[in-house]
């Protein structure tokens, strides 16, 4: 949860530094304040990112060992393959929503590259895949935490329960 809402709060910073500084000024051949602004705050947010992604195999594990509690069933590669399903078919899709979102700001026969001429429909399209997207993701996964019932008392419980299965 700390670390989703660290990515929410650093990627909310870096689309205000992108939004009401000069991102043109961006670049490594002339580095200034929004150069060492940017990656600055893009290595924060990234790093936020990480870490919050870090749990999430870890918490395979944990609810793998809750079906267990609750049913007695030793289910940990249903869990694994459920998890990659579903992280599979959500990956399918992005490339899927970039293609509707940049068909929908006027390039429906082919991709916008770097002889476009920048304008506001690609850079706010740009801002929705890049920032948008994500923080929809991480404001679902904060709804389904704050429904996630395995804290560190309750996966204590469940730990003994199931090492008085293994001994019984």
């Amino acid at each position: 949860v700390l670390g989703t809402w660290a990515s929410i709060i650093s990627f909310t910073a870096l689309l205000a530094l992108l939004v009401f500084g000069d991102p043109t000024q961006i670049s490594l051949k002339n580095v200034g304040f929004m150069t060492i602004a940017f990656i600055g705050v893009y290595i924060l947010a990234r790093g936020s990112v990480s870490v919050s992604g870090a749990f999430v195999i870890p918490m395979i594990s944990d609810c793998a060992d809750y079906e267990t509690y609750l049913s007695g069933r030793f289910v940990p590669g249903m869990m694994g393959t459920l998890f990659s399903f579903i992280d599979k078919l959500i990956s399918s899709f992005a490339t899927t929503i970039v293609a509707f979102g940049v068909a929908s700001i006027g390039f429906a026969d082919r991709m916008p590259d770097v002889t476009d001429t920048a304008n506001p429909q690609i850079f706010w399209m740009t801002m929705f895949l890049f920032i948008g997207m994500p923080m929809l993701g991480w404001i679902a996964s904060l709804i389904a935490m704050k429904f996630y019932p395995l804290d560190k008392v309750k996966m204590e419980e469940v730990q003994a329960h199931i090492q008085e299965l293994k001994n019984a």
